[in-house]
């Protein structure tokens, strides 16, 4: 939970029906109490990409021409 100051307390809840968006709360917060559902880090610095020497694949070991084995 989020305090009116900006600070952070940790709090047990009892989630119920959830999904890949949303989650319903059903204990341990009240109506209106804000909450912090993750946390901003600070991007890595870039790093240009570079080549492990040998790490192409060698002609001839890709996948086979066809696609998924053909017709069933």
């Amino acid at each position: 939970m989020a305090a009116t100051d900006n600070t952070i307390t940790e709090r047990d809840v009892m989630v119920g029906v959830s999904s890949r968006v949303s989650a319903e709360v059903v204990s341990g917060l009240t109506e209106g109490e804000r909450i912090v559902v993750g946390i901003k880090v600070p991007d890595a610095p870039k790093r240009p990409a570079t080549q492990v020497k040998g790490a192409a694949t060698p002609p001839g070991t890709g996948m086979p021409p066809g696609g998924f084995g053909g017709p069933r």
